[in-house]
């Protein structure tokens, strides 16, 4: 990938990161929500934060 590539995907991943977090900051969302599907939100923060640590590393071999 190309170090344009790679920060549109970065960007992109953090767009997601923001719109699971106003979700979380939502206390009437908090509070009417499964508990399954809070857990799949912790799951996707998990997963998004790690696609976007290989995404820096990525970006610091190629710099």
């Amino acid at each position: 990938m190309t170090i344009e590539q790679l920060t549109s995907t970065q960007i992109h991943y953090g767009q997601e990161l923001a719109e699971i977090s106003s979700r979380f900051a939502n206390e009437s969302f908090l509070a009417s929500a499964p508990i399954s599907t809070i857990k799949q939100m912790m799951e996707s923060i998990v997963d998004i934060r790690r696609k976007m640590d290989e995404i820096k590393e990525q970006l610091w071999k190629i710099s």
